[in-house]
């Protein structure tokens, strides 16, 4: 069988709007209106899912080693891969696997237009976006069982879909602990449990920590400032530094589903 290369056009690749899910439950970086400080609650709404297709477009050109466009039908298998948190302080990543699908394309003057997830939905949680555990996604083309073609694709979001900041901001959590003042830093990392009670799946919550510095600026916790771990469905711990320029902490929780 001849070798076969891709020429990767990428056309509409996926909005990532889908920031408000994350299937693993752990929490993509919610970023809050410049100077907003309280959030109004409100009541769980399953009308707020939003009902987005898990699909994606995808293009490309397929052209044998001569450079010739081919027709013709084609086994092709189109792999997501992560660049997820391994381990280690500094942070070290891994390009890991986290969606596979198979499909039968047709190539007509080399141009094959497909729908990744037409096959097996593609799961929200993919793309939630870049934080401390995922840095980042690429596609990668396999066609006809040949080894996967190099490079791979980095997935970004199109144009239209920087307008899901918005849904970072909407609507109101529906949990918000309010700033925990941190008077002094401990001696030693020290976890604080704020108590939720929303019942459901955690693999529904979104979870947003946000920090507040001595400056009084406010951002997303780094790792080394505070992080959250034993989340249940009544209860979340917040794993707080000896950073002496920490001054507050803030958890907010979203329930998706």
């Amino acid at each position: 069988m001849e070798r076969k290369k891709v020429l990767f056009s990428l056309g509409l690749v996926v909005a990532l709007a889908l920031l408000w899910a994350s299937g693993s439950g752990m929490a993509q970086p919610l970023r809050q209106t410049p100077g907003r400080e309280a959030a109004d609650l409100a009541a769980y709404d399953p009308s707020l899912y939003p009902q987005l297709p898990r699909q994606m477009n995808y293009q490309g050109v397929l052209r044998d080693e001569g450079g010739n466009l081919l027709n013709g039908s084609y086994e092709m298998t189109f792999t997501i891969y992560a660049n997820l948190l391994s381990g280690g302080w500094p942070p070290t990543y891994s390009w890991t696997a986290v969606y596979s699908e198979t499909q039968t394309v047709q190539v007509t003057d080399g141009l094959f237009n497909v729908v990744i997830g037409s096959q097996t939905p593609l799961d929200p949680g993919i793309f939630e976006g870049i934080n401390l555990f995922n840095y980042g996604l690429q596609l990668g083309v396999q066609v006809e069982g040949e080894p996967e073609l190099s490079p791979r694709v980095e997935l970004l979001p199109v144009p239209y879909a920087f307008r899901a900041e918005y849904v970072n901001r909407f609507p109101a959590p529906h949990y918000d602990s309010g700033w925990y003042v941190i008077e002094a830093p401990p001696p030693d990392p020290t976890a604080i449990q704020f108590t939720h009670s929303l019942g459901g799946d955690t693999d529904n919550y979104v979870v947003d920590l946000e920090c507040k510095f001595n400056s009084g600026d406010v951002s997303q916790c780094g790792y080394d400032n505070a992080h959250w771990q034993d989340l249940t469905t009544s209860d979340v711990n917040v794993v707080i530094s000896n950073n002496p320029n920490l001054a507050g902490i803030r958890i907010r929780i979203w329930r998706t589903d």
